[in-house]
């Protein structure tokens, strides 16, 4: 890490830098041992955190998710978000601002593998999400067989009525030169 700043009292971190390299890190969802929760009655609103980074740069890192409520996948070779094991994990992001309901930045560089057989050889965008927009500007999609890309934007009223209101639901998409292979589509369908 360098350049790092923190303003806690104020909710503000800022860095020039970030370097994490090979590592591993994981996350395990599994039910409580006391599923019960208490109310406090405590405020926990806040105006949130306001995080920038110049740059964060990822190489050779593993990232698992295991998510013990939910039972794995049945089908070989397609994609479980209750259980991914990402490795090979490399990535750049530039100018990451990060503001209570706000993402912007610059994906550089991402490339993983997982252990579907999914192989992103290489994602790049601009990208900006906020409550009623997300957009991914120069987009570059690539895998070992499919290549994906210009711009995608999806507006909304807002995101957590979306799938009442899919009637309020706008897409932009302009595509140039893509190319899909059926084998990577169906890392994404559970029952194929």
């Amino acid at each position: 890490v360098k350049g790092l700043q923190l303003d806690l009292p104020h909710q503000r971190i800022t860095t020039d830098s970030v370097l994490l390299a090979d590592s591993y890190s994981g996350i395990r969802l599994a039910p409580s041992a006391d599923s019960a929760t208490e109310a406090t009655g405590a405020d926990t609103s806040s105006a949130g955190y306001y995080i920038r980074g110049g740059w964060l740069e990822i190489s050779q890192t593993r990232f698992r998710l295991d998510n013990t409520q939910e039972p794995p996948v049945r089908y070989a070779g397609a994609m479980d978000f209750n259980h991914l094991d990402a490795d090979s994990i490399s990535a750049r992001l530039r100018d990451v601002i990060f503001n209570t309901d706000t993402l912007s930045g610059e994906v550089a560089h991402i490339s993983l593998s997982e252990k579907s057989g999914f192989h992103l050889r290489e994602l790049r965008a601009r990208v900006w999400y906020d409550p009623g927009r997300l957009a991914l500007d120069g987009l570059l999609l690539r895998t070992d067989r499919s290549r994906l890309g210009d711009t995608l934007e999806v507006t909304t009223p807002s995101w957590s009525t979306v799938s009442e209101h899919l009637n309020d639901l706008a897409l932009h998409v302009n595509l140039d030169s893509c190319m899909v292979d059926g084998a990577d589509a169906l890392y994404f369908v559970p029952a194929y």
